[in-house]
């Protein structure tokens, strides 16, 4: 999708360093391949629906709706954290269309945390004055060209709403922002300026054909922080459950979790 306003270039060494340290990027392949996977044959309902019931078996979850939104959570994170991080701090954009992708399975204990590695690393640097076309760029990369093929057939597949799958990859778009950028103290006021502009667009002016969806699904769920009494910690209400607390044997809710909002009310 790049056109005129942009460029090739690549991430820096220290760039690469901190994506990979802090957001589970990776140039490496691991010998563990059992859960490995590429994320374009997710697209694929057949392989989409074997591959959630493998890791229903790895997880131990009661359902394949839960994998499904468990996954989820994983996955946003590896696609949204290093490419919105990238986009937003250091002015460049990563090829995020799920043909370039590929997740490696690095299990610890009994923890699943894989890393996302791309084909192609080179990386989008916009045009002097053309930086919000090239932000549609990236942002149609990240959503559109991958994260929304994936979740259409985990949807179909594990019978799980799209508003799930969606609103569990707003979580990390807000925290992003909000809970890592948002908190940097090194940073110049232009840099500021551009990180409260970027998640101002995402979660109200972006375009929904940038998320292949009839709606910015980012706006839906963004919504004014309120105080959780129990930890005292500013949180946003989640609009749908994640079903967390069914990979627990004694409930365990996270602090957003809508129904644990409604037993205090």
């Amino acid at each position: 999708m790049a056109d005129e306003s942009t460029f090739f270039a690549s991430l820096s060494q220290e760039e690469l360093d901190y994506l990979t340290e802090n957001f589970r990027l990776t140039t490496n392949q691991f010998a563990e391949k059992q859960y490995s996977f590429l994320p374009q044959s997710l697209v694929d309902v057949a392989t989409c629906a074997n591959y959630l019931e493998e890791l229903t078996h790895l997880l131990q979850s009661p359902s394949m709706k839960v994998t499904a939104s468990q996954f989820s959570k994983r996955y946003a994170f590896l696609a949204i954290a290093p490419s919105l991080y990238a986009m937003s701090m250091y002015n460049k954009g990563l090829h995020l269309d799920v043909e370039n992708c590929y997740v490696e399975s690095n299990q610890k204990d009994d923890l699943w945390l894989p890393r996302m590695g791309l084909n192609n690393m080179q990386v989008s640097v916009p045009e002097d004055g053309n930086r919000n076309a090239w932000r549609d760029e990236v942002i149609h990369s990240i959503f559109a060209n991958n994260i929304a093929k994936v979740w259409k057939n985990i949807a179909t597949v594990a019978n799980v709403s799209l508003s799930v799958l969606w609103e569990n990859t707003g979580v990390y778009v807000y925290w992003l922002y909000e809970e890592k950028m948002g908190t940097l103290g090194e940073m110049d006021g232009s840099q500021c300026s551009i990180i409260q502009g970027d998640l101002e667009y995402l979660v109200r002016e972006a375009s929904s054909m940038l998320f292949g969806e009839p709606y910015n699904p980012l706006q839906k769920f963004y919504s004014p922080r309120c105080k959780e009494t129990s930890s005292g910690k500013m949180v946003r209400e989640r609009k749908t459950c994640c079903y967390y607390y069914q990979m627990t044997s004694t409930p365990a809710y996270c602090h957003s979790c809508p129904i644990q909002f409604r037993k205090k009310k």
